[in-house]
């Protein structure tokens, strides 16, 4: 069990206050990724890399900032790292059809600049802009105003108990630095909808719930046994926004549980935008042989020099399998030496080398669930447990998913796999990932209506 989870089972935080504002929904998402770091041996990063940061924030941070200055109706705040190719031209993989549907000439584009994309900018059809202006105003604001450091006794005994380094005082006056700022951008803006493409833009969503904005977030990865979408806060959802568009029922369903969203009306199963484009889609890959399988690997960077030692091992008994490895971050592939039937091609995203792959390979990475939306089967290598404190139910419930601890164990299953067909794995696979647009429509029109 995560700190974060046995924290909040142990006490309850409802109403630890910071000047009228019940601050453990927004903490809550600073010892969440605190304890999922430390479970996966994440290391902090250093003092170089954390000020060669800083510097890179300062640069990107007037990239398209004259678009902050016009006119619009709608805000998506997203990251680069959500930009995929679909026909030679850059789209949100989650928020693409909507913003067509509301018109992308009435939509602004703040995205974080969390990943280099080559060229991005001359193909990129959005008003965009970096969000990190606003991440630098509101440091100029923390700067000016943190006052002397915040004393709750709730946190005192918690971070001694559990041995956490969080200093919760700085991060409260980040909270209000950023909540401020966008609070204040909003109503200079009158935006009829804020949409966010993840759980994680806490501050944003509360500046436009508190001023009566409508706030949309996308699906961003795995609900199933994640803390983030099981809050124990009954009666303070001003952290969380209205609507909340899932990528299939079987995560609708989880919400009869699970407390998010204060009107469970509000949860709308909408599929994958970039899912349901690249599935049409067909890409050359440089291979000069045929192979009985195409398999893509799917990195993690705690466990990537594992996972890649793995794959060298085995691909030297399978030469009749390719290997094509995808790395979270270039950094990943440090020890990486190609060989004839291990590959990376760097020209291409996971989806699209996924849907030209018969099996996809994992630790734990979220491309689990969506490389069955394209009809691969999985298997999850399960170095340190990890596959299994995040997939056990899900690995054990799908016959296309398999499970392996040991090179053994792996090169048994590949002399008597008997892969499913595509269609089948789809099939199987259709409550995850929703292929109609059905109940996307139905959110499109409530949405219309509240705002008209």
């Amino acid at each position: 069990m995560l700190d974060i989870e046995e924290i909040e089972k142990k006490y309850n935080f409802e109403n630890l206050v910071y000047k009228d504002i019940k601050i453990w929904g927004y903490l809550r998402g600073v010892y969440g990724p605190y304890s999922l770091f430390k479970h996966r041996g994440i290391k902090e990063k250093t003092i170089f890399l954390k000020i060669k940061d800083k510097f890179n924030y300062f640069i990107d941070a007037f990239t398209g900032i004259y678009n902050y200055f016009k006119d619009y109706e709608y805000i998506i705040f997203s990251n680069l790292d959500s930009l995929k190719l679909v026909n030679h031209e850059y789209h949100d993989r989650m928020a693409h059809s909507t913003m067509e549907y509301f018109g992308f000439e009435k939509c602004l584009y703040i995205a974080t600049n969390n990943k280099k994309l080559p060229k991005y900018k001359q193909r990129i059809k959005y008003n965009y802009a970096s969000s990190y202006f606003l991440l630098l105003l509101s440091k100029f604001f923390y700067t000016f105003h943190i006052k002397n450091k915040i004393k709750l006794e709730a946190l005192d005994i918690v971070n001694k108990e559990f041995k956490i380094k969080i200093d919760y005082s700085n991060h409260i006056y980040k909270f209000l630095s950023l909540y401020y700022i966008h609070k204040v951008f909003f109503k200079i803006k009158s935006p009829k909808v804020v949409f966010v493409t993840g759980f994680s833009a806490r501050a944003i969503v509360k500046a436009a719930n508190d001023l009566g904005i409508p706030t949309v977030e996308f699906q961003h990865g795995v609900i199933s046994d994640n803390y983030v979408y099981n809050s124990p806060i009954k009666d303070d959802y001003s952290f969380q926004a209205k609507y909340l568009l899932v990528y299939g029922n079987n995560d609708k369903k989880l919400f009869n549980s699970y407390n998010y969203i204060q009107d469970k009306n509000n949860i709308f199963a909408i599929g994958n935008y970039y899912i349901d484009s690249i599935q049409s889609s067909t890409i050359n890959l440089p291979i000069d042989r045929d192979y009985k399988y195409k398999v893509i690997v799917s990195l993690q960077s705690p466990i990537a020099k594992d996972m890649l030692n793995f794959i060298f091992s085995v691909a030297e008994e399978l030469k009749d399998i390719l290997f094509i490895l995808v790395p979270r971050v270039e950094s990943d592939l440090k020890i990486f030496e190609e060989k004839e039937n291990v590959k990376y091609y760097p020209d291409f995203n996971c989806y699209e080398l996924a849907n030209n792959c018969d099996i996809h390979i994992s630790g734990y990475s979220s491309c689990v669930m969506e490389a069955p939306a394209l009809g691969l089967t999985n298997i999850f290598i399960n170095f340190k447990d990890l596959s299994y404190f995040y997939y056990e139910k899900y690995i054990k419930s799908q016959s296309y998913n398999y499970s392996v601890n040991t090179k053994k164990d792996f090169l048994d299953l590949f002399s008597s796999i008997n892969l499913q067909t595509k269609e089948s794995v789809l099939r199987e696979h259709n409550r995850y990932f929703m292929h109609s647009t059905v109940e996307r429509d139905k959110f499109l029109k409530i949405l219309k209506q509240e705002i008209h």
